[in-house]
């Protein structure tokens, strides 16, 4: 993987050998009022108390373990890796309850989270960005447990693009969608349904930022991905 993975924090042998390399670890207490209203009122049956797992994927290894499974991509991401934490959380803290609030249909601000956690610096792309994976990491459950777990520290770095002198993102992207404005993803999807689009089934504004580009992922897993999207756009 890289030299070092900060984000790593639960030394979980499961979740990182399976590229589920990200976790921070919250008290639900200590959330701002508005994220803490948000999960309590997902689950009312919560008591005082309470923790928020967060696990995500860095750089291009949960694809590739996808990929080695004897049945690769039949199997949804979001279901594989919901088996994965489920395993975890279940080994690790067998007496708690636990529910997941990501994958689903009432998600909380996973950016606001993973700013908290230090995952998460803004981007021209409206995505996040960090240090150690650039543009290429993303969310992939978010699990709220009834028992008080042991709270991760919060990774504290500075924004790539602060040092970033030309921007390649915004120069790069062929719907303009970086400019300033508010319409961004109103740009990006209309662009990306033409006919002679450049963005079906990749992102070049993703693709230029100079970032860690090694840990890019993999051209199948862009292309998953972007075409997934697509289909959600048209």
């Amino acid at each position: 993987m890289t030299d070092r993975n900060p984000y790593d924090q639960l030394s979980s042998a499961l979740l990182t050998e399976s590229g589920l390399n990200m976790q921070a670890v919250f008290a639900l207490d200590q959330l701002p009022l508005s994220i803490k209203e948000s999960i309590r009122s997902k689950v009312p049956e919560l008591g005082s108390g309470g923790s928020l797992l967060l696990v995500g994927n860095g750089g291009p290894f949960f694809w590739r373990y996808l990929n080695k499974r004897k049945r690769p991509l039949i199997d949804p991401v979001d279901r594989v890796a919901v088996q994965l934490v489920n395993q975890y959380v279940s080994a690790q803290w067998p007496q708690a309850n636990a529910r997941f609030l990501y994958p689903g249909k009432q998600v909380p601000d996973l950016q606001h989270l993973g700013k908290l956690a230090g995952w998460h610096h803004d981007s021209p792309l409206k995505i996040g960005i960090n240090p150690t994976w650039g543009l290429w990491f993303a969310y992939r459950a978010l699990v709220v447990l009834d028992n008080e777990l042991p709270v991760t520290s919060r990774v504290l770095s500075g924004s790539p693009c602060d040092s970033c002198v030309g921007k390649p993102c915004i120069q790069s992207c062929p719907a303009n969608a970086l400019e300033p404005g508010e319409d961004y993803l109103k740009r990006c999807g209309q662009y990306r349904v033409q006919a002679a689009s450049s963005c079906k089934s990749t992102c070049l504004a993703r693709l230029a930022c100079p970032v860690q580009v090694r840990s890019r992922y993999d051209q199948s897993q862009i292309h998953f991905h972007y075409t997934h999207s697509l289909e959600h756009i048209r």
